[in-house]
């Protein structure tokens, strides 16, 4: 395998386009991989649901609760929106609860063999970059997590 070298200045990015060039297509027998073994997006997209589904789920289950009449200290009965509100959170409970076993499903079951078995594929050298652009990736989201919190005072 040959070396490419790019002049782009970011070690990450350089190493990634390398490994692509490289080694990409030992990725290629696999669905849930993309180049650099990262997941696909058609492993990642029930996440993505998932999260969405939850959060409506507390917006409906929020605003479509009964209430109580402050005078009587009896519920007041449920208007049409609110019961609507209310079934609706219930479906989007059994949504989040699918979703999370749908992605559990994908990672554990088809992403990790995988990965497991395109890494074990790998020669030693496409190894040792794998573990180089995942500590790149780490120090670079340290950096960026470090700059936003910054606080300057002037």
């Amino acid at each position: 395998m040959s070396v490419t070298l790019s002049t782009s200045g970011n070690p990450a990015l350089d190493l990634k386009s390398n490994f692509i060039v490289n080694y990409g297509s030992y990725a290629q027998p696999y669905d849930a991989l993309d180049a650099t073994g990262s997941q696909k997006f058609n492993t990642l997209w029930p996440y993505a649901v998932t999260i969405v589904s939850f959060f409506l789920m507390i917006f409906c289950f929020t605003y479509g609760k009964q209430e109580i009449d402050p005078k009587t200290n009896q519920p007041i009965e449920k208007t049409l929106n609110k019961k609507i509100l209310t079934n609706l959170g219930f479906l989007l409970l059994l949504c989040t609860i699918a979703g999370t076993s749908w992605g559990f499903y994908l990672y554990f079951m088809v992403y990790s063999p995988q990965y497991a078995k395109w890494f074990n594929s790998l020669p030693s050298q496409a190894k040792a970059s794998v573990g180089m652009m995942y500590t790149l990736d780490s120090v670079n989201a340290s950096n960026k997590n470090q700059q936003s919190t910054t606080i300057k005072f002037s």
